[in-house]
């Protein structure tokens, strides 16, 4: 869970997507106070999941994940998930 030093309220966004550049999206949720999020049953093969963190005066994080392609790509804030 992410915090906040001036003590205000986080709130979580996320994206799963078909593709590291997040463009074919699954399933994303914006404003989620808890640190998971509900998905359709997603069908085997390979998913990129995305989180950001907001808090109450809309300053954003990301996460510090990389995802490095296999053209040598960076894609920052981003995660490889396999579904069996």
């Amino acid at each position: 869970p992410s915090f906040d030093l001036q003590g205000d309220i986080v709130y979580y966004s996320a994206v799963v997507a078909r593709d590291p550049a997040l463009t074919d999206i699954v399933a994303d949720a914006h404003d989620l106070r808890e640190t998971e999020m509900k998905v359709p049953e997603l069908q085997p093969g390979t998913y990129y999941l995305s989180v950001t963190v907001k808090d109450e005066q809309g300053h954003t994080n990301a996460a510090f994940d990389l995802y490095l392609d296999d053209d040598g790509v960076n894609h920052f804030q981003t995660i490889q998930v396999e579904v069996p």
